[in-house]
């Protein structure tokens, strides 16, 4: 296919698709969501009829959102009593699924959790070792700091999620600036675009 993809600047939009699904299909997850989201953006209305044409098929589906390591993610979800659609929403948003995966600040894995974080987390749940780009570690530390991010915040999955990427020291200090009566103005008024 990248002797074949040749139009990489203008692709068709089967081209795109094409690239994405295949992108996603070898791992890619970051580049191939990436080319299979942004085909929304097409303009001409013949490339929007067949992006919507594609939105219909379940190959786009399931490339936009895999499920992959679905026995993991299950497993610590239900050992945590957390929604395992909330939990492979999280990752998905956080890593794209890539285990390995790093960002500039050193959070790492599926999770993308600090290594700070992790090491308090592994210590409460006594795991001795571990490795954050271990798919299972890093979703056992991950799904015990949710959990723990539950319930600091009364089970509010929307102030939990907010304080496992913001940090529960920002998200404190944004119910004491902005309150909390509606939960769409306060969402609005969070300073970290990401979060």
């Amino acid at each position: 296919w990248q002797v074949e993809f040749a139009n990489r600047r203008n692709p068709s939009v089967a081209e795109q698709y094409t690239d994405g699904v295949l992108r996603v299909g070898v791992g890619d997850n970051l580049d191939g969501m990436w080319m299979l989201s942004s085909l929304s953006k097409r303009e001409k209305p013949e490339e929007k009829a067949e992006y919507l044409q594609l939105k219909q098929t379940r190959t786009y589906w399931e490339a936009l959102y895999p499920f992959p390591y679905m026995e993991t993610i299950v497993k610590w979800s239900k050992e945590r009593q957390l929604n395992t659609v909330l939990v492979t929403a999280l990752i998905r948003q956080e890593s794209r699924f890539m285990p390995e995966i790093k960002s500039v600040v050193g959070a790492t894995g599926l999770m993308q959790v600090m290594p700070e974080t992790g090491k308090e987390s592994a210590r409460k749940i006594n795991l001795v070792s571990y490795d954050l780009e271990n798919v299972n570690d890093n979703v056992n530390i991950g799904t015990f700091y949710l959990d723990f991010t539950h319930q600091e915040y009364n089970n509010n999955s929307m102030l939990a999620v907010a304080s496992y990427n913001a940090g529960p020291y920002a998200v404190r200090n944004w119910l004491e600036r902005f309150g909390f009566k509606d939960a769409d103005a306060f969402v609005e008024k969070i300073p970290y675009p990401e979060t």
